[in-house]
């Protein structure tokens, strides 16, 4: 998986680039959530963005 076409993607949809890694990944959890992307396509994306650092704010929540 190539992060040129996940940011690709997001720049698309929202007009402009992610802010972080974690925006990244928030946009393809409301991507799965809506039922834009199936669950292996969601957890493929999951994977590889979370090995490279990016955290969830829906994680980021549920530990305070």
């Amino acid at each position: 998986m190539l992060m040129n076409t996940l940011v690709a993607s997001y720049k698309t949809d929202r007009s402009h680039a992610p802010d972080s890694i974690h925006a990244l990944l928030d946009y393809y959890q409301m991507k799965y959530i809506s039922q834009e992307i199936d669950l292996l396509v969601y957890k493929e994306i999951y994977r590889f963005l979370n090995k490279e650092g990016a955290v969830s704010s829906h994680d980021q929540f549920h530990r305070v």
